[in-house]
């Protein structure tokens, strides 16, 4: 678990209005129009759209994400930041990731999804569900808020948008640490109320009609008791990818842990480290396919593993997102 420097999207103003920056942007303000398909089309590094016969079917590999948190300041957004860590990097990013407080109304973050979107990337929002009790999800108590991102989501049909939904929630409640939707202890959810309060989101996401969202299931890298991670896991028709979240963790056991869960393609969401050695040896591995089912990598570009802060891994770095051609 990495802690966030900057503060969840609900201490965002919300009457944001776009700066002029070197990518073209609309307004976070406004409440984004359905594009035409055309507007949309993805790149061909993009994850692709699914038939809806098979809403779970991916066929690309080799993604590479960023959150950079310093593309959203306060109320205005300047896509110019990942300009410069592509041009560091020398490769394109192909997910933008960011973090939504269940405070955030859809017009906010459905303007950052259209910006996304218009840049020809892919957007991942990790969907925090701060003072919403899981039982209160599961019985239907939040459904008019949900269903207001569901609607919204639907409305970019040809375009697909990736949605982790309680994330890391195998950390324990200690201190500092843990999520108010965890089940690692401390708060008195089950692994059954996860599961419920999953289900319930996904099927009101069907229901909407949005069957271009990807739905990410991913614990925390550490903490990785099988039996809870079982438990937990809310089956294969409700989830489009696996992951783990992983600051130099074990990447071998991690990846045989989730494996005995579930054998959805995988999707790092959160990666760090300041260790070349522990980049070097993801980044072999990735080539010579230890780890198949990886399709994503997401740097988390903010506190200790932030890249300006640690030119000493930015070379096994650039080797890492260079395999993933």
């Amino acid at each position: 678990m990495q802690v966030r420097i900057t503060p969840p999207g609900g201490a965002r103003a919300m009457q944001a209005s776009a700066t002029p920056t070197a990518l073209a942007t609309a307004a976070p303000t406004a409440k984004p129009e359905a594009p035409s398909p055309s507007a949309v089309a993805a790149a061909p590094s993009q994850v692709p759209s699914a038939p809806p016969s098979s809403p779970t079917q991916v066929t690309a590999a080799g993604l590479w994400g960023l959150w950079e948190p310093h593309w959203q300041t306060g109320s205005t957004t300047d896509f110019s930041v990942y300009a410069r860590v592509e041009t560091d990097l020398g490769r394109r990013v192909d997910l933008v990731h960011w973090y939504a407080n269940w405070d955030e109304s859809w017009d906010y973050d459905g303007g950052l999804v259209s910006q996304v979107i218009r840049t020809q990337r892919t957007p991942m929002i990790t969907w925090e569900a701060w003072n919403r009790p899981l039982a209160a999800i599961a019985s239907g108590q939040f459904d008019g808020y949900i269903d207001s991102w569901a609607r919204g989501m639907a409305a970019y049909s040809t375009h697909p948008i990736l949605l982790r939904i309680f994330h890391e929630f195998n950390d324990p409640q200690a201190g500092d640490s843990g999520y108010p939707w965890g089940v690692g202890g401390g708060n008195g959810n089950r692994p059954a109320d996860l599961v419920a309060a999953w289900r319930h989101i996904h099927d009101r996401f069907v229901s909407a009609g949005a069957n271009n969202v990807r739905f990410i299931w991913c614990p925390d890298g550490v903490n990785l008791d099988l039996q809870r991670l079982q438990a937990s896991y809310p089956g294969d028709g409700y989830v489009d990818f696996a992951g783990w979240d992983s600051y130099g963790y074990d990447t071998a056991t991690d990846y045989q842990t989730v494996s005995r869960v579930t054998q959805k393609p995988i999707v790092l969401a959160e990666i760090g480290s300041t260790d070349p050695a522990w980049i070097s040896d993801l980044t072999s591995k990735l080539r010579l396919g230890t780890y198949a089912r990886i399709r994503a990598l997401v740097w988390f570009d903010e506190g200790s593993s932030r890249l300006d802060a640690n030119p000493a891994v930015r070379p096994a770095i650039r080797a890492m997102v260079s395999a993933l051609r």
